[in-house]
């Protein structure tokens, strides 16, 4: 479980290491990029903890089903 949790926080802050590129990679495109950009940046982390978080569920539930049957 330890390892699983360690292995979503690592997802989590490499989509946030590549937004950062991207952002220093395209800052003087146009005005009002920056604000566009943090909006994008903060939504894209929002949704990919979302669906980190879905995943984790998901593989519980198949733990807890597999362990439920096998008690039966």
């Amino acid at each position: 479980m330890i390892i699983r949790l360690f292995r979503i926080s690592s997802i989590i802050t490499t989509a946030n290491r590549y937004n950062g590129l991207q952002n220093f990679a395209n800052r003087d495109k146009f005005p009002g990029y920056d604000r566009m950009q943090n909006f994008w940046e903060s939504s894209v982390r929002s949704q990919t903890t979302f669906t980190v978080i879905k995943i984790f569920q998901a593989e519980e539930l198949i733990y807890c089903t597999i362990v439920i049957t096998l008690m039966i």
